[in-house]
C-alpha cells in the first residue's frame, strides 16, 4: 500500500500514449503464447520493482538475479543471467520505477520460450529518449491566444528534438491542415503534458522511435 500514491501514478501519461502493455495482457501472452501467430512480437512495460534477487549457481558459479516487477494491472517475474545480469541488475533494484523492452524467444527445448530482455531504463527518462514526434489533432475553435501563447514559451523554454504538429481538422468543411513547429523541436516536459491532458478537446498521439 502507498499512502502517497502509487508510484507509477507519474507514468500514466506514458502508459497511455507511448506502446505500454499492461503487465496483466502481458502475462496472458505468455501463458497463451503457443496459440500467437505473432509470438516474437516486442513488448515495452512500465512497472515497478519490487523484489531482487541475487544469486549464485551451483553449477557454474556464475552470477544471475530473479525480479518481480508490477504495475496497475498485476505482477511478473524474470530472471537474468550471464552478460544480461552484469549489464542490466544496477536498474533493476527495489522501488525503481523502469521501462522494460524485450520479446519472447524460443528456447533450446522445443515449445518453450523465454522473454529475452533488450533493455532496461528508467521509466523517468522514457518520454526524453524515444518521444520522435507528438500530433495533437484539435478543431479549430480549439485555437485561442491562450494555446498559442503557451505553446511558444513552452518551445522556448524546453527545447529538444521532438516534433509538435498541430492537426486542425474542421469535418464539416472538409479541412485538415498540419501546423509543424517551424524546425524548432520541443523535448517532453511536465507542462506540456498537463496541458495535453486536461484539454478535452485535443486528440494526442505520441510518435516513439
Amino acid at each position: 500500500m502507498f499512502l502517497s500514491g502509487h508510484p507509477l501514478d507519474h507514468y500514466r501519461f506514458e502508459m497511455k500514449y507511448y506502446g505500454i502493455t499492461p503487465i496483466a495482457d502481458f502475462n496472458e501472452f505468455r501463458d497463451t503464447i503457443k496459440l500467437q501467430p505473432n509470438a516474437g512480437r516486442t513488448f515495452r512495460l512500465i512497472a515497478l520493482v519490487t523484489g531482487a534477487a541475487h544469486k549464485i549457481s551451483q553449477k557454474s558459479g556464475n552470477k544471475y538475479g530473479s525480479y518481480v516487477i508490477e504495475d496497475f494491472s498485476g505482477k511478473t517475474d524474470f530472471a537474468l543471467f550471464s552478460e544480461d545480469y552484469l549489464r542490466l541488475s544496477p536498474l533493476l533494484q527495489p522501488g525503481a520505477s523502469v521501462c522494460i523492452t524485450g520479446s519472447f524467444r524460443p528456447r533450446y527445448k522445443q515449445g518453450e520460450f523465454e522473454f529475452k530482455i533488450q533493455q532496461v531504463v528508467l521509466a523517468e527518462t522514457l518520454k526524453k529518449m524515444i518521444t520522435r514526434q507528438v500530433n495533437v489533432q484539435l478543431h479549430p475553435q480549439e485555437i485561442d491566444p491562450e494555446m498559442i501563447r503557451f505553446i511558444e514559451q513552452n518551445l522556448s523554454r524546453f527545447p529538444g528534438q521532438t516534433n509538435l504538429r498541430l492537426i486542425v481538422v474542421e469535418p464539416k468543411k472538409g479541412m485538415k491542415i498540419s501546423l509543424v513547429n517551424n524546425g524548432k523541436g520541443v523535448e517532453m516536459n511536465e507542462e506540456l503534458i498537463h496541458f495535453l491532458e486536461h484539454k478535452p478537446g485535443l486528440e494526442v498521439q505520441v510518435v516513439t522511435n
